[in-house]
């Protein structure tokens, strides 16, 4: 039986030269899928890339964890 692993979803907006991610909800912690959607995300290739949070704490620890600077 193969693992089964719910996204939920991804909401993100584009600007002239930037992209915000609104809303980032994986389904699951600690599998890589939230660094996956992130990625596809920044393969879009604007030069600044913006992360909203809700000052939830998990997504404040996966911000921090990967460099993100908190404003």
């Amino acid at each position: 039986m193969s693992a089964r692993i719910s996204v939920r979803r991804l909401a993100y907006v584009v600007g002239d030269d930037s992209c915000e991610i609104v809303s980032l909800a994986s389904g699951v912690q600690g599998r890589g899928v939230g660094l996956a959607l992130v990625a596809a995300v920044k393969a879009l290739g604007h030069a600044r890339l913006w992360v909203t949070t809700n000052d939830i704490e998990a997504a404040i620890a996966f911000s921090r964890r990967r460099r993100c600077e908190i404003v």
